[in-house]
């Protein structure tokens, strides 16, 4: 019995019996050549980890029988909430490797500077899930449009950093706060979310009311980067930082 190099996905079940789409039972029967007895691993985007057996396969997709199960813990809450990039193809690059360094969550955040963009919320969606398979993660994660003034006050992680540009305030390296809270009890495993500006950075007055709201201000070095980026970067530090809490 093959084994297919590949993470599939689904989340639709029939007792021990897995349906996969169209797109999904194309990629593994004309692409890897899979055939009815060749084994398949998948995930189901909620933390399952599945292998099974391909039972059939047919234009409207195909069926897998699922045979092991590993059930990972939900990560701690990693948000990204991002002012939405102008250009569509920025916009999508950046979830897809938003992905891929552990967001678990992202918002788009609509800001004072943030212009009309076009985005479509499905293909954004299918971004994150094929970069979910592609990295081998099991959480698929929620990708939500939001006001400015909806996400300052949301207590959703315990640690609430925005960075931003403003060099007439204070602000202390990601990394150095990162550091300072990561021993505390609202430590990382409580959650970081990581509030990033859109291009021109957020206005003077978003990153006080921000502040006020208790979000810890934060600079993610004298480069002046772009908004995808200034995310892409600050989720490294954020990955870099739990690996050194753990």
């Amino acid at each position: 019995m093959r084994l297919a190099d590949h993470f599939f996905y689904s989340d639709a079940r029939e007792g021990e019996v897995f349906l996969f789409d169209a797109e999904e039972a194309r990629h593994a029967t004309r692409t890897l050549r899979l055939r009815p007895g060749d084994g398949l691993r998948w995930v189901d985007g909620v933390g399952g980890r599945y292998g099974g057996t391909l039972v059939s396969s047919d234009r409207a997709g195909m069926h897998v029988r699922a045979e092991t199960v590993d059930v990972e813990p939900r990560p701690a809450p990693r948000e990204l909430l991002v002012g939405v990039p102008h250009d569509a193809t920025r916009l999508e690059w950046l979830v897809e490797k938003s992905v891929e360094l552990g967001a678990t969550r992202i918002t788009l955040v609509r800001s004072g500077r943030v212009e009309r963009t076009r985005h479509r919320m499905p293909r954004l969606r299918a971004k994150a899930l094929a970069a979910m398979k592609q990295s081998g993660r099991a959480y698929l994660p929620e990708i939500r449009e939001l006001d400015f003034d909806e996400v300052r006050d949301r207590p959703d992680a315990s640690l609430r950093i925005v960075a931003h540009c403003h060099t007439d305030r204070p602000r202390a390296t990601l990394l150095d706060l990162l550091r300072e809270r990561g021993g505390e009890p609202s430590s990382l495993e409580g959650g970081v979310a990581l509030l990033i500006g859109p291009e021109g950075d957020f206005t003077a007055d978003e990153v006080a009311a921000a502040a006020a709201a208790g979000w810890l201000e934060a600079t993610l070095g004298a480069s002046r980067l772009r908004t995808e980026t200034a995310a892409l970067a600050a989720l490294a530090v954020v990955g870099a930082a739990a690996l050194d809490h753990g």
